[in-house]
């Protein structure tokens, strides 16, 4: 899933407007702790910003590590509003 966002997040140059401004409300409530990592990827997905996922590339879900969750959420702030 960090993996998905992170991509999204370095193509979020070719989203529409309003994509975008969707984009960054949904993680925005994952930086404010609103809704998890898990939520958020769903969130995408049924938003369409973020691609999904084909049957044979579909995996077990895998826990991820806080140390992971902190990078993404640097990276969010980085990518998207500049902190």
């Amino acid at each position: 899933m960090i993996k998905q966002i992170r991509a999204a997040l370095d193509n979020s140059g070719n989203f529409s407007k309003s994509d975008l401004e969707r984009f960054k409300v949904v993680l925005q409530r994952y930086l404010l702790g609103e809704i998890r990592v898990d939520d958020a990827y769903y969130d995408l997905l049924d938003n369409d910003l973020l691609p999904m996922p084909s049957r044979c590339a579909m995996y077990t879900k895998v826990e991820e590590t806080v140390d992971e969750e902190e990078e993404l959420k640097k990276y969010i702030n980085k990518k998207l509003f500049n902190k």
